[in-house]
């Protein structure tokens, strides 16, 4: 996921192919600005830890506070996660180019990890960390689940970016508690949708498909956060097709309003998922959405069409207006819908060289879309005026990000 602080030209990315590392990229020189890696930078991680898991990045785990970025990670004390893990949040400071200080000045990191929750039972690898999202309406704070559906929270200090708990450190919420699972490649995402904070999970044991969607209401905090509808009773598990790979959640739009909370297999032909969260979808809320009809406009068939070598729906998409843009398993490009006309807005192809995929789509200050491959190579994509893609104007990482603005 690419991330722009205030200083121009700056771009930092996180990759979950290396062991929580942070990389700065200069745009005017085509060159690095920095490449941090906590294992070695970080002092209580280096003694404690054998082996820091890497972000997984599916979800918007990667965020900033002011100068600070913070990323979602799990640290294992053996390389294996035989022993256990924990699982946190690092934070890093953009401006000095260096793991989190307590003071916010240069020296050793002393405020860089913030441990959230631990298990001393097997840990799958290479992460369990859930996705990372502001807490709705209170600033400076941030939420993120646990791989057992637990939400904790956690603060950053305006000044010096210091992170701690909130108190409590974790939301309160029974009624979205589900079993420890800690599958490999287990990765909880997260949407927010006003007050609603809505979190895909995989690898549930004690349901039939081994999916759950869990909702919390930050505006109803005086019973538990429930949601509405079926959600107030626990997790939703919707059941009508078997998902065992996915990373992704999205929100098909009616009318320019989210009515459904969706996820996507991105390896098996046709498997996904659909629960209610509006009325307007013609379910109730919370309940799976099993009409024929109404899938097939949920879930377009260039979503969940792919085989056994991909080409399905693979991250969490980027939202402008009724417009997603998204990558896909094994595709090299990045797609555009638009759910006001139901139909594409068009496709970026990767240009001649490795075969390979995207990962998350962001927006610099520009406007312009930064995608990153799973290769590490990112590439900065010119959006026409109407908001569709531009089948010429692809531009590898060297190309300066306001010429981008220029060619709108």
């Amino acid at each position: 996921m690419a991330l722009f602080p205030s200083q121009a030209g700056k771009i930092y990315l996180s990759y979950h192919h290396v062991d929580a590392q942070v990389i700065c990229v200069d745009v005017f020189t085509g060159g690095f600005c920095g490449q941090f890696n906590a294992r070695t930078s970080v002092p209580v991680l280096n003694s404690n830890f054998q082996y820091v898991g890497s972000p997984s990045q599916y979800g918007g785990q990667t965020m900033y506070q002011g100068r600070w970025m913070y990323t979602t990670i799990t640290a294992y004390p053996k390389s294996d996660g035989s022993t256990g893990c924990a699982w946190g949040i690092m934070c890093f400071d953009t401006l000095l180019n260096q793991f989190c200080t307590s003071n916010a000045m240069a020296g050793v990191p002393n405020a860089a990890w913030l441990q959230l929750g631990s298990t001393s039972s097997a840990c799958g690898i290479p992460g369990i960390e859930g996705g990372l999202q502001p807490y709705p309406g209170q600033a400076n704070s941030f939420v993120t689940v646990g791989p057992d559906g637990t939400l904790y929270c956690f603060q950053a200090n305006a000044a010096t970016g210091v992170i701690s708990t909130c108190t409590p450190s974790t939301i309160n919420s029974p009624q979205n508690v589900i079993p420890l699972t800690l599958t490999s490649w287990d990765a909880p995402v997260l949407v927010t949708l006003g007050s609603k904070l809505y979190s895909y999970i995989n690898g549930v044991p004690s349901t039939p498909k081994g999916v759950a969607l869990l909702c919390w209401d930050f505006s109803n905090a005086a019973n538990n956060y429930k949601c509405g509808g079926a959600f107030a009773s626990g997790p939703v598990y919707p059941g009508s097709f078997s998902l065992s790979n996915f990373y992704n959640a999205y929100f098909p739009l009616l009318t320019g309003v989210p009515v459904a909370i969706c996820t996507v297999d991105f390896e098996v032909t046709n498997a996904y998922d659909c629960v209610s969260i509006d009325a307007a979808s013609g379910t109730g809320v919370g309940v799976e959405i099993t009409n024929a009809p109404t899938l097939s406009w949920m879930v377009p068939s260039s979503f969940s069409n792919g085989n056994s070598s991909g080409t399905n729906l693979l991250p969490t998409p980027y939202y402008i207006g009724t417009k997603m843009y998204f990558g896909r398993w094994g595709y090299p490009g990045v797609d555009c819908y638009d759910w006001t006309t139901r139909a594409s807005c068009g496709s970026v192809i990767y240009p001649v060289g490795t075969p390979n995929f995207f990962y998350q789509v962001t927006q610099d200050s520009y406007g312009c879309l930064w995608a990153l491959a799973d290769s590490g190579q990112a590439y900065v994509i010119s959006l026409s005026l109407s908001l569709s893609l531009s089948l010429s104007l692809i531009y590898h990482l060297t190309y300066l990000p306001h010429a981008c603005k220029f060619l709108v």
